[in-house]
């Protein structure tokens, strides 16, 4: 009991730590918002809250600032980090070793292969609220982790062992193929670069909801499973 209180407790703590963070990110940029006018920016899109929070002395750039340029890139950072963690987390569990996460298994290589080739490709056409990069990278990703999987098994037996070096293996394969991509088309480089390396300065709210959906979804999963882990 003690024990479940600690880990509670421990949570609780992170939350809030997070959540000063977050506030305290909102006020720094090029455009200096005072701690005061973010806390009640903030404040007034909170529901039953907001409605009683006057906004009149609050400047309407600091306004626009906050809530669709700031806010929406640290929510979106946020959010990402969560889902590293809970990727992460899940790929320790399943395969017993604390080693394992997706940079190590390859599939981050795969989806940064699969993303680089569409911007190679010029397919960057919309779909499902995703580009098709996003998309490539997803399959790439996909496809990485089942040859990952293939190349590991021997007979109907995965070591955990050959599992995490047949990761690495295709891991430095992707990424000399990546490489090799970006220099027969050095006038993408750019953009490859900024997708492998990520950004949040196009974040907006649509993209948070984006996320947060899947993530929601696969934090009850991984909860409702953590005992057969």
């Amino acid at each position: 009991m003690d024990r479940e209180r600690g880990f509670i407790l421990k949570i609780l703590s992170i939350v809030v730590i997070l959540l000063l963070l977050m506030v305290f990110a909102t006020t720094v940029g090029s455009v200096s918002v005072p701690i005061r006018d973010t806390v009640r920016i903030i404040t007034s899109e909170i529901a039953y809250f907001g409605q009683n929070v006057n906004l009149d002395d609050v400047r309407k750039q600091h306004i626009f600032i906050v809530k669709n340029i700031r806010l929406p890139r640290i929510v979106l950072a946020s959010l990402v980090g969560a889902v590293l963690a809970l990727v992460g987390t899940s790929y320790q569990a399943i395969f017993k070793n604390p080693m394992a996460d997706p940079f190590v298994m390859g599939v981050s290589s795969g989806a940064a292969f699969g993303a680089t080739l569409g911007i190679v490709l010029g397919l960057n056409v919309g779909a499902f609220a995703m580009g098709t990069t996003a998309i490539l990278a997803f399959i790439g990703a996909l496809l990485t982790t089942a040859i990952v999987y293939n190349l590991a098994r021997v007979g109907n037996k995965i070591s955990t062992t050959s599992i995490l070096l047949a990761g690495i293996v295709m891991s430095s394969l992707l990424s000399s193929g990546i490489s090799l991509m970006m220099i027969f088309n050095q006038d993408d480089l750019a953009k490859i670069v900024g997708w492998t390396m990520g950004s949040f300065n196009a974040a907006n709210w649509e993209q948070v909801t984006l996320l947060l959906i899947p993530t929601l979804i696969g934090l009850v999963v991984l909860v409702a499973l953590s005992r057969e882990m």
